[in-house]
């Protein structure tokens, strides 16, 4: 997950046995919550301006805000 093109959607989320949910985010959470996007500084910035184009982010999430595109 650390190589994931933007640090927000570096993230895994998985249910325990017990209904306990185990988050991992090699970056944090902070950023996602904030409804930011920042590049994955090993992946660079076109990458990640390719992919929130391609995906169309931006019309999903107007308020969304990109960090260093």
């Amino acid at each position: 997950m650390s190589f994931w093109p933007e640090i927000e959607t570096a993230v895994a989320v998985r249910l325990l046995p017990g209904g306990e949910v185990e988050v991992c985010a090699p970056f944090g959470l902070d950023s996602l919550l904030s409804g930011k996007v920042s590049p994955n500084p090993r992946k660079g910035h076109a990458l990640a301006k390719q992919r929130a184009e391609k995906k169309g982010w931006l019309e999903r999430w107007p308020n969304l805000r990109f960090s260093d595109l």
